[in-house]
């Protein structure tokens, strides 16, 4: 198995433009639901359909009690980012990766690394492409 480089989450933020035909889109609704500490989701992917340079990647997820130091990553052929998460008791979650290239998003993975199960039901992971004016 290859090493995987992660990289902290680009940071900042663009104005962010819908274009009336293509927009944010669910990608998983179910692919994270029981995820166990350290493994992958299955593959999730996104039609660039608008052709955006960048896409904005939030991570909705249901309850969970992280372990200090948790995080969740997002990973695409051999490279990814990761989102540190608070230890804070039975909170749902809303993570959000902004400027990830639009490339990153025509097959990727989420992986769990918050030191317990993912919720049973009721994660998402939405992916909107990013428009600057």
């Amino acid at each position: 198995m290859s090493e995987i480089i992660i990289e902290l989450a680009p940071t900042g933020s663009i104005e962010t433009i819908i274009a009336p035909t293509f927009g944010p889109m669910v990608v998983g609704s179910s692919n994270l639901d029981n995820l166990e500490h350290v493994q992958e989701s299955s593959i999730m992917t996104f039609a660039n359909e608008g052709n955006a340079l960048f896409v904005h990647i939030i991570i909705l997820l249901n309850p969970i009690t992280p372990v200090e130091n948790g995080t969740i990553q997002i990973i695409h052929e051999g490279q990814g980012y990761e989102l540190p998460l608070s230890s804070t008791s039975s909170a749902a979650r809303q993570l959000e990766f902004f400027n990830i290239p639009a490339s990153f998003v025509t097959s990727f993975v989420v992986k769990n690394c918050a030191g317990v199960n993912l919720a049973a039901s009721g994660n998402q992971v939405i992916v909107s492409p990013q428009y600057e004016i």
